[in-house]
C-alpha cells in the first residue's frame, strides 16, 4: 500500500467532489471521516476515508526513496497514521452519473506524481443487497448505511427501484449440413443492438466463448465454424437468426 496522509487524501476527495459541481447535492455525515453525498435525490455515494491497517514495510527507504520528489506524500514512517479512500454507489446509478475511475487515477497520478494510487482509491459500482455467500452474518454497505443513517431511506429506495430490464436472446446458426443449431445469450442492451456489437466482434476477432451465452453453445459454434471458405460477415448474414 501507500500509506497516504490525511490532508492526501482529503486533496484527492475534493479533486473528486468538483466532478459533482454541476449537480444538486445533498451531504449526510456518519462523522468527520464518513459521508454519504445524494445526488440529484437519486445516485447515492458512500465516500469514506478509511484508516490504513496496512504496515510499512522493513525496507521502506528504499521502497520510498521516490517521496522526496512530491510534495504529497512524506517518507512513511511506523506510529504514524494512513488512510485511503473507498467511494462505492449504495444506490443504482439511474441518475446516468458519468464518471471514468480509471482515468481520475491517472490524472491525480500525474498531478500528485504517486503512482499506483488505485491501491488506496477505490471507486465501487453499486452492489444492492446481496450479502458474500461465505459471509452471511456480514451486513453490505447499503445495510450499514440504512442504519446509521435511517432519514436516507436507502431500503426503500431499494425496494421500490424497477431493477436492471435483461434480455434473453435465442440465437440460431443454421450449420453447413442444414441443422440448426442453439445458444442463449443474455443481456441489458437492446437485442438488435446486442446481436449487431456481438457480430461486429466475431467479424473481427472469430466467434469465441462469451461469459453472456449460455446453453449448448459448443453445438453453435461448431455450426459457425462448418462454413469453411466463407467470410464470417456471410455466414452471420445468411446463417444467423435471433429471437426474443
Amino acid at each position: 500500500m501507500l500509506h497516504l496522509s490525511l490532508s492526501t487524501v482529503k486533496y484527492i476527495l475534493n479533486k473528486f467532489e468538483t466532478y459533482l459541481d454541476c449537480y444538486s447535492i445533498k451531504t449526510h455525515y456518519i462523522d468527520q471521516l464518513q459521508k454519504v453525498i445524494l445526488i440529484e435525490d437519486s445516485l447515492a455515494l458512500y465516500v469514506g476515508i478509511i484508516k490504513s491497517q496496512s504496515p510499512v514495510c522493513s525496507n521502506v527507504e528504499a521502497m520510498f526513496a521516490w517521496t522526496r520528489q512530491t510534495e504529497f506524500m512524506d517518507m512513511p514512517a511506523s506510529g504514524n497514521d494512513y488512510y485511503e479512500l473507498y467511494i462505492e454507489e449504495v444506490t443504482y446509478n439511474s441518475l446516468g452519473f458519468k464518471y471514468n475511475h480509471s482515468k481520475f487515477i491517472r490524472e491525480m497520478e500525474s498531478i500528485t506524481s504517486i503512482q499506483n494510487l488505485s491501491l488506496n482509491v477505490s471507486y465501487l459500482k453499486f452492489k444492492g443487497l446481496t450479502r458474500l455467500y461465505w459471509c452471511q452474518e456480514k451486513e453490505t454497505l447499503l445495510e450499514k448505511v440504512d442504519r446509521l443513517l435511517p432519514e436516507m431511506k436507502l431500503r426503500d429506495r431499494y425496494e421500490n427501484w424497477d431493477g436492471v430490464n435483461y434480455y434473453f436472446i435465442v440465437l440460431e446458426m443454421e450449420g453447413v449440413s442444414g441443422n440448426h443449431e442453439y445458444a442463449v445469450a443474455y443481456t441489458n442492451q437492446k437485442p438488435h443492438n446486442y446481436v449487431n456489437s456481438k457480430g461486429r466482434e466475431w467479424i473481427k476477432n472469430g466467434i469465441q466463448d462469451g461469459v453472456n451465452i449460455r446453453t449448448y453453445r459448443r453445438n453453435f459454434y461448431r455450426a459457425f465454424d462448418s462454413w469453411k471458405g466463407k467470410s464470417k460477415q456471410y455466414r452471420l448474414e445468411n446463417h444467423l437468426k435471433y429471437f426474443y
